[in-house]
């Protein structure tokens, strides 16, 4: 076969492990990987100094796999801070260092860009109480803290 398999993930952990994993399977030279956000894949197998330069064919490809979203790994491993059943430092970033942390935003958002940001992505309509008790017990630092004062918030 002279399929080729790219991946793109922003988690440069995901993209380790799937190397790992597809090594033995996929090969030599037929998997390709890209730290990227899924938006940008167009661009880059399009892109002639890319990481798929070369290895795409001109007409492109023939399928699409995605897997999309948070994963389980991220989900469950504690210092990436995206549980709040396991305790971790308040960061929630899907690319480890890249952007701005959880406690980036809850710490540095005026309350009601906290309201909007948990009304729009979280769909809660107490969102304005949930912002005025985090901003009333900033700064928050941990998974639990936050959890705990959302909890708080809540009747």
């Amino acid at each position: 076969s002279r399929g080729i398999l790219a991946a793109v993930d922003r988690d440069p952990e995901a993209l380790a492990t799937a190397q790992g994993r597809l090594r033995n399977s996929v090969q030599s030279g037929r998997f390709v990987t890209a730290q990227s956000d899924f938006r940008h894949l167009a661009a880059l197998l399009r892109d002639p100094a890319g990481p798929f330069a070369g290895v795409v064919p001109p007409e492109g490809v023939h399928g699409l796999l995605l897997d999309l979203g948070v994963s389980s790994h991220q989900i469950n491993e504690a210092s990436r801070g995206f549980s709040y059943k396991n305790n971790g430092p308040l960061d929630m970033r899907m690319a480890g260092t890249t952007g701005k942390s959880a406690a980036d935003i809850i710490n540095g958002y005026a309350e009601k860009d906290i309201a909007r940001v948990i009304k729009w992505y979280g769909e809660e309509p107490r969102a304005n109480r949930i912002a005025r008790c985090i901003a009333e017990k900033r700064p928050l630092t941990t998974t639990s803290e936050l959890r705990d004062v959302i909890c708080s918030a809540l009747p």
